[in-house]
């Protein structure tokens, strides 16, 4: 049986994840059938984990390079998400143990965190957050999105339209499949999309589309498309249902 910090982050993640974990001292853990490795790089890994617990210690660590995924990280989170570890408490105060008396002092966020201030969800704050993650370079939405360059979004001529509900529809399974893509996009570009913005922000890239479509396939977040039209004195001159097109036959 594997033994050191390998063994002990297993024990914390839990017995039935399918995911080889590589530690810094050289130790190793071989669960059956893995989907990828974890490979925690450096004793501020668990400094993050443990004091900035859940999705936030976790994101610091893989943004800040000291815990990375070999393998399919879209599998891992899945695997993650599916398989909710029961936490050991004994194997996450060995593992503190292991690091000695410094694991409480929680090494300095990744550059790439905003640095936000002032009234939480003001308009000046939530500009600020959406300016810091979304204004990167073209030459990296070019390698992301294709060219196309298409990133889902509303555009309206008039906000004063009066415009009526027609249809709605749900995009989930549709918007992991996108989100899919773009990742395969970004691991096929990676060395052009690291030049282009630093392996930091892409790897908040990596990870932010990577959890996003775990969390579609789960149903844990929806999107939903409508189709509204401008009511002309009741006339909304649209079908009663709308028209969708049958898939072609496949070829014989």
């Amino acid at each position: 049986m594997s033994t050191g910090i390998a063994d002990l982050v297993g024990r914390v993640l839990g017995p039935g994840l399918p995911v080889v974990v590589r530690a810094y001292d050289g130790s190793v853990s071989s669960p059956p059938d893995p989907v990828a490795t974890l490979v925690v790089r450096s004793p501020d890994a668990i400094r993050r984990v443990v004091t900035s617990p859940g999705d936030l210690g976790l994101g610091r660590a893989y943004v800040a390079g000291d815990l990375d995924v070999e393998g399919d990280l879209l599998g891992v989170l899945t695997a993650l998400r599916e398989s909710v570890p029961k936490v050991d408490v004994r194997a996450l105060a060995d593992l503190a143990l292991s690091i000695g008396p410094g694991v409480l002092r929680p090494p300095a966020p990744p550059h790439e965190e905003a640095r936000l201030r002032g009234r939480l969800h003001s308009k000046e704050r939530d500009v600020a957050a959406i300016t810091h993650h979304y204004d990167v370079s073209n030459g990296f939405y070019g390698l992301v999105l294709g060219p196309s360059m298409t990133y889902s979004c509303a555009v309206w001529a008039n906000p004063d339209l009066g415009l009526e509900a027609r249809h709605a529809e749900n995009l989930r399974e549709h918007y992991a499949l996108t989100l899919r893509a773009w990742v395969a996009n970004l691991e096929e570009r990676w060395e052009a999309a690291v030049a282009e913005v630093g392996e930091g922000r892409a790897r908040v890239w990596r990870l932010y589309m990577s959890a996003c479509a775990v969390a579609f396939d789960a149903g844990a977040i929806q999107i939903q498309k409508v189709l509204a039209t401008k009511n002309d004195r009741g006339a909304s001159r649209m079908p009663l249902r709308p028209s969708i097109a049958s898939a072609p036959a496949p070829a014989s």
